[in-house]
């Protein structure tokens, strides 16, 4: 989860973007932020993050969900803050954060499966999560688990698949990993070295990640190659819908906060939304339906004419 506040620049210069508010970053000031977004379809939606005391080691969760008119607050789930969702089906629904769980009609905690960051699935059975220290865990359909070793020790921030033999993972200092069906193995974006804080793509040759600094880095099935962003803000999310549908969102929360949404038309990014608030997570079901929401509990939704803005409470 990011760590939202004001805190001192040293503690600021560890990283801009934390697995755990209590492992990486203590947040110096209460707060509430949306971390992870997700869903089945237009009908059912995740969004979830985590409120945090000023000054705690620990945070609660915040999860809402979408049924296609409304957001309703989740007041049940059982775990510290969340990071990340993602659906195969309104019944197979599974989050990221200081536990990881499972939503299949009722709550599974999965044991010690602690400071993850992101989760995916292929909707074939296979799922991973990914998290602090490098750590990755494989899912299969029976929900079985085996954490193979990864080639590095850097706390991995986003994860993202065309197939359950083709996986990437991304995180602090560019780290970037890719699975090939038998193990992982180190990959470079040699634009970069900033963090990398997430990945997607629309197939196995057409993959985005993006990253501190206005990093955005393509995947064309051979290479990877930098792409003009035009912001120097910090990006956190990134959803693909098409090779000429590509989505990302992040902003700065230091000093002047703002939240920006940028937009790939298949020829070149632009920026489509300026907000007050930063945006940390993206995704939707057509080129007329994106949400993307962030800090403060912000939330922002594209109808494919205009963006409309709201601002969601838990009780």
């Amino acid at each position: 989860m990011h760590a939202r506040g004001t805190c001192d620049a040293e503690q600021h210069a560890m990283t801009t973007r934390s697995i755990s508010l209590a492992i990486l970053l203590t947040a110096c000031t209460a707060t509430r932020s949306f971390e992870g977004l997700g869903g089945s379809g237009p009908n059912d939606i995740w969004l979830v993050g985590a409120s945090t005391p000023a000054e705690s080691a620990s945070s609660m969760p915040i999860a809402f969900h979408w049924d296609g008119s409304s957001w309703s607050s989740r007041e049940d789930v059982p775990a510290g803050g969340l990071s990340g969702v993602w659906c195969s089906s309104p019944n197979d629904v599974w989050f990221a954060g200081e536990s990881t769980l499972r939503w299949n009609g009722e709550w599974t905690n999965l044991g010690d499966l602690e400071y993850t960051r992101a989760v995916w699935g292929d909707g074939a059975g296979a799922t991973w999560a990914v998290g602090l220290g490098g750590r990755t865990i494989q899912f299969d359909a029976s929900g079985m688990r085996t954490t193979p070793t990864t080639p590095t020790s850097e706390p991995l921030f986003g994860v993202w698949g065309s197939a359950a033999f083709d996986v990437w993972a991304v995180g602090l200092k560019g780290t970037v990993l890719h699975w090939q069906g038998t193990s992982w193995t180190a990959s470079s974006i040699p634009v970069t070295t900033s963090s990398l804080n997430a990945i997607a793509g629309n197939a196995s040759n057409d993959v985005w990640a993006v990253g501190d600094s206005g990093t955005i880095a393509h995947w064309d099935g051979a290479t990877w190659t930098s792409m003009p962003s035009g912001t120097m803000a910090s990006l956190e999310g990134v959803w693909a819908n098409g090779a000429d549908d590509i989505w990302a969102v992040g902003g700065h929360d230091i000093g002047h906060t703002f939240g920006v949404v940028l937009h790939y038309d298949g020829s070149a990014w632009s920026e489509k939304y300026r907000g007050d608030s930063q945006l940390n997570t993206i995704w939707g079901t057509s080129n007329a339906d994106v949400w993307a929401a962030g800090s403060d509990l912000a939330v922002v939704h594209w109808n494919g004419t205009e963006w409309t803005s709201t601002e969601l409470s838990p009780p």
